[in-house]
């Protein structure tokens, strides 16, 4: 939870000690996955907003042929959530899995809505990152639209260096929509 508040103090300079604290007593949902576990089920709904405090996971689409379109990424001391299903309330489309064990502190949505509501600084910070979202989608689009594997890795490691860091190459090469050994044979150069 520390590092959690370390986060808010840094990214919300103008809350205050009280607003913090009272908003991080909101985070009650503790959550532990196992390498491979679904952070929730198929078509389900999802309500929470998680800080990652340990691990990684990928978010994905899977096909009616059971393929995964690998759409992003969460890592240790991040924000992960299902956009989406968080501000719509309808089933996702999307899935979330444990790509090794992982720990989440989580917010339900209504907790989450109803203190933005009473703490500006908070609903400033929440419009700044649906913007960077928004941005990153747009960035995530050009990169799909780009025939260059070399200028898709580019791109990406540009962008998230440490998303190599984090995240095993065969994930990372799926999302540049590239084998594998493709993505080895970029990372030599």
């Amino acid at each position: 939870m520390e590092v959690l508040k370390e986060m808010f103090q840094h990214q919300i300079p103008s809350v205050s000690d009280t607003e913090l604290s009272d908003f991080l007593s909101l985070w009650t949902i503790k959550r532990q996955l196992k390498r491979h576990e679904y952070l929730y089920g198929r078509g389900r709904e999802q309500q929470h907003l998680y800080f990652i405090q340990k691990g990684a996971f990928k978010i994905f689409h899977e096909t009616e042929d059971l393929k995964e379109l690998i759409v992003g990424f969460g890592y240790k001391h991040t924000l992960l959530l299902d956009l989406p299903s968080f501000v719509t309330g309808l089933s996702s489309i999307y899935r979330i899995q444990a790509l090794r064990q992982s720990t989440l502190i989580g917010i339900h949505q209504r907790d989450f809505y109803s203190f933005m509501e009473k703490c500006p600084p908070l609903a400033t910070y929440w419009r700044q990152q649906i913007e960077l979202a928004l941005l990153s989608r747009l960035e995530r689009e050009i990169d799909i639209l780009i025939d260059s594997p070399q200028k898709r890795y580019e791109r990406v490691l540009q962008r998230s260096p440490i998303l190599f860091q984090e995240i095993p190459h065969k994930f990372i090469a799926a999302y540049l929509r590239m084998t594998p050994e493709t993505l080895s044979r970029l990372k030599r150069f």
